[in-house]
């Protein structure tokens, strides 16, 4: 309307503008969907719009070491728990099956009331004992206690396998939110000069140094780089999460 800028200039904000709006579009659509997956993943109907609380600027460093990670996880998954209880289980059968080869010793004892006035004149007793010594079984107690050996080595083998997935896991987990930690810092930078940049291109452009073209370029690269910064939190928060659960933390903020 000043006449300052050309026909051209006009259209490609126009262009630049519908592109804006069809990204805006794209994603409430995407929001709709995550809502209803959401909804689905909670077991409720879709009973309207969802909005989080949680800013996804709220965030803490993650502090320990790796080896406290593993040595956490080692201690608090439930699911080494169970196999290490199948374990113990699995020890006490071997014991079991050994004492087929051990004699036994059993104590009856035996009252009677053989008198219709319950007086002591014609009651009577027996005690005894019984010792079961076990000579010859064949091989039936030595096959027994082989499959309970062998029923131990595998819960054995189960064990370290799982104490091996579990350390591959939390260790993925740690360094995937240490580095999701530093594109923070990495993001925020790039998102300064992105609108340091925009501020001087802006400036310039309305001195008629520069074409429009630099302008929405500069206004893209801002974009892109606000863009970054708003995924390497959310990824950071993915990553505090993963590493909670691989660690076996469960509270209800993942903090």
């Amino acid at each position: 309307r000043a006449g300052l800028a050309v026909k051209s200039d006009v259209l490609r904000a126009q262009v630049r503008i519908a592109d804006l709006e069809q990204q805006r579009l794209t994603a409430d659509s995407q929001i709709q969907v995550a809502q209803a997956m959401l909804h689905a993943a909670m077991g409720q109907p879709d009973s309207g719009r969802i909005v989080p609380v949680t800013p996804i600027d709220r965030y803490l460093p993650t502090e320990g070491t790796l080896d406290q990670w593993i040595q956490q996880a080692l201690d608090r998954r439930l699911e080494l728990k169970q196999v290490a209880a199948q374990e113990t289980i699995a020890e006490k059968e071997i014991s079991r099956a050994r004492a087929g080869h051990l004699p036994t010793l059993s104590l009856q004892g035996n009252y009677e009331i053989n008198s219709e006035d319950f007086n002591d004149s014609q009651d009577n007793y027996t005690v005894g004992a019984v010792l079961s010594v076990n000579l010859y079984s064949g091989s039936r107690i030595s096959a027994r206690t082989a499959a309970a050996r062998a029923d131990l080595s595998k819960v054995q083998a189960q064990r370290k396998a799982m104490e091996l997935g579990v350390r591959v896991e939390t260790q993925r987990a740690f360094y995937q939110a240490r580095s999701s930690w530093k594109s923070i810092t990495v993001a925020r930078q790039a998102v300064d000069q992105a609108e340091e940049g925009l501020r001087i291109v802006a400036n310039r452009y309305s001195g008629g140094l520069l074409t429009i073209v630099d302008l929405l370029d500069a206004q893209t690269a801002l974009q892109q780089a606000r863009t970054h910064h708003f995924k390497a939190m959310h990824d950071y928060r993915v990553a505090r999460i993963e590493l909670a659960l691989a660690a076996g933390i469960i509270n209800k903020d993942f903090e």
